[in-house]
């Protein structure tokens, strides 16, 4: 590992604190946030019109500490409908707005309380959620390339994620 390279914690936890494991995490995310220009992202993204009107991700409130929670209504999400109106790759840049939408907003509440929260709390909603949605190798690889990029990307940022109303029909 050269000495040059300062390894933020969430990359250094997320890695068990191995250093060499750190830095290439650290340097993968780099190259990642290089390609997807995320430095101007949220100012230059617009997710197209269907994702931004229909797709079911938002704020839902603070736990009981302060830490934001956010919602998203998995199940009564049309994935037909949004396969045949986005690509995936819409999709998965949408899932990046909303994460570094999470960062703001974590950044304002620390600031409104004083506090350094670094972890934001998800609800995900299953009500109505079919068995051909979650078996769909459209929406399966969707979900693995979504959480994939979370995990490689903002290690750390995840408190608890509570998944209700669980029954696939």
């Amino acid at each position: 590992m050269s000495l040059d390279v300062i390894i933020p914690l969430p990359f250094l936890i997320a890695r068990d604190f191995d250093l060499d494991e750190a830095e290439t995490m650290l340097r993968k995310h780099i190259a990642w946030a290089k390609e997807i220009k995320l430095d101007t992202f949220l100012t230059d993204y617009k997710p197209p019109e269907v994702l931004a009107k229909y797709f079911p991700y938002g704020f839902l409130c603070n736990d009981k500490e302060g830490r934001p929670v956010t919602y998203t209504d998995f199940g009564n999400l049309d994935f037909k409908g949004m396969w045949n109106s986005s690509r995936p790759s819409d999709v998965l840049k949408a899932a990046v707005l909303y994460a570094e939408q999470d960062a703001i907003y974590l950044h304002q509440q620390n600031k409104k309380l004083g506090k350094s929260f670094t972890k934001v709390g998800y609800i995900y909603n299953l009500e109505n959620l079919s068995l051909a949605n979650v078996t769909s190798m459209k929406t399966a690889d969707l979900v693995m390339n979504h959480y994939r990029a979370y995990l490689d990307n903002y290690p750390e940022r995840m408190k608890y994620v509570y998944l209700i109303n669980g029954k696939i029909i």
